[in-house]
């Protein structure tokens, strides 16, 4: 799936169709992005996975075979970034030391 109606309807829309939970416990992001929020006082996590229209490639691989999709997206000079990792459950959240903390859907919604 792509990223473009912002990572947290793509993620969750992802954990409902596989009947899984996502945890994310690395979040996407870079330094201009978070410079800006903190310049024009704004959410991080909001910005990173509310907004859009980023056209970012979303995907789940089986661990089994994570070093070979590695391996392979160098050879194609093609970044890929590991955000997190599928485990029995449903839903999507956010991993850090304090625990989990539900990533709700509020990406752009079509025809609302």
């Amino acid at each position: 799936m792509d990223s473009s109606d912002g990572l947290s309807t793509t993620l969750n829309e992802m954990a409902k169709q596989s009947k899984k939970k996502f945890i994310v416990n690395k979040i996407p992001t870079n330094r201009d992005l978070e410079d800006y929020c903190k310049k024009q006082k704004k959410n991080l996590n909001s910005a990173v996975f509310n907004g859009g229209e980023e056209y970012e490639f979303v995907f789940t691989v089986p661990s089994k075979f994570k070093k070979i999709i590695i391996k392979n997206a160098q050879l194609l000079k093609t970044p890929i970034f590991e955000i997190g990792y599928v485990t029995f459950g449903n839903g999507v959240y956010l991993e850090n030391k304090m625990g989990e903390t539900k990533l709700n859907d509020l990406g752009w919604k079509h025809f609302k």
